[in-house]
Formats: C-alpha cells, sequence, structure tokens
C-alpha cells in the first residue's frame, strides 16, 4: 500500500472513530458573507433545519442564511440543527459567531451519524471542498472535538485529524504521477 493510500485511511478510520466525542469542522478566515452562503448552501441541502439563539430560544422562520448570521452577529451565537445534510449526515449541528474582524462557523457531528452507505473519504474532502469554495475560506480543519483549540492550531495535541492544506499536498503527489 502507498503511503498516499495510508494516510488518507488513517485519516479515514479517525473520522469514524466511536470514541464517544463529535467531529468538528471549522473553517478559518471566513468573511460574515462566506459564513452566509455557506449556512445558505447548508439550509437548502438539509431536509430538516431548526435553530436557537444564545439563550436556547427557538428561532422562527429560518429561512436564509443571512437571518442565521444576522442573528449570530447580534446575539452573540446562533446554533442551528440539521437533518439529513447532503445525504451525507443523519445530523450534524452549526454554530456561527463573531470572531474578531470574522465570522467563527463549526460544524459538529458524532461518527455515527454519518450516513455508512453514503461515507467515504473522498466524498467528505469534497463535502468540505465545497464548502470551502462557496465560503471563500482559506482553509479548513476537521478535528476531534477539542474545547481549548484555537483556529490554526495543528500541533500533536490539538486532535486536527486533517485540514484541507493537508489533503491538498497529499494528493498533490497523486496528481504528478
Amino acid at each position: 500500500m502507498d503511503a498516499t493510500k495510508a494516510q488518507m485511511q488513517a485519516y479515514s478510520r479517525s473520522v469514524l472513530d466511536v470514541d464517544g466525542s463529535c467531529r468538528d469542522i471549522n473553517f478559518e478566515g471566513l468573511t460574515w458573507a462566506g459564513a452566509t452562503s455557506i449556512m445558505q448552501w447548508l439550509i437548502d441541502n438539509s431536509a430538516n433545519v431548526t435553530a436557537d439563539n444564545e439563550e436556547k430560544k427557538p428561532i422562527e422562520s429560518l429561512q436564509t442564511g443571512k437571518r442565521v448570521c444576522d442573528i449570530a452577529r447580534t446575539t452573540g451565537v446562533c446554533h442551528i440543527s440539521l437533518r439529513d445534510t447532503d445525504g451525507l449526515f443523519s445530523q450534524t449541528q452549526a454554530f456561527i459567531c463573531p470572531d474578531s474582524d470574522f465570522a467563527f462557523v463549526e460544524l459538529s457531528f458524532f461518527p455515527e451519524d454519518i450516513i455508512s452507505d453514503q461515507y467515504s473519504l473522498e466524498r467528505l474532502v469534497a463535502f468540505l471542498d465545497n464548502l470551502k469554495m462557496i465560503g471563500r475560506a482559506a482553509n479548513y480543519f476537521v478535528r476531534y472535538e477539542n474545547a481549548s483549540w484555537r483556529v490554526g492550531d495543528t500541533s500533536n495535541d490539538s486532535g486536527v485529524i486533517f485540514t484541507f492544506h493537508d489533503i491538498e499536498h497529499l494528493l498533490s503527489g497523486v496528481r504528478k504521477k
């Protein structure tokens, strides 16, 4: 087995590792316009969407990514629960809040929420690459849940499984062959 395939399998095992913790996906360098585009895509590509604000009060008439981001900017956070997202996740959650001049977006799921007959690492990467492109983000991070994690931290104890740049670097060798 070549090194690229072995590394991809290691990434996949970590994504699917049922260890009691969730997996988080974060985007780096995300503007509010980019966050709005990602939220709209998630709303449009999920079967059922509900949301609540910082006080856990339900948000009614959640139909646009702009409304989600406006609520996050006004109240400090917006939490969204999504069902059947893109046929890849049975359920996932999104958290949106201000982060300096940028928007902080985190998607969270448990490994058992992945629809197994639809999953492949390539499919997950395509999903993430699409969100990165839609949101015009600089990078994404797929990681084990870690409340003390800081955006951009890829140190050994950060819990980061892989980033867009990891995948891009890994596959660049394959494309050259």
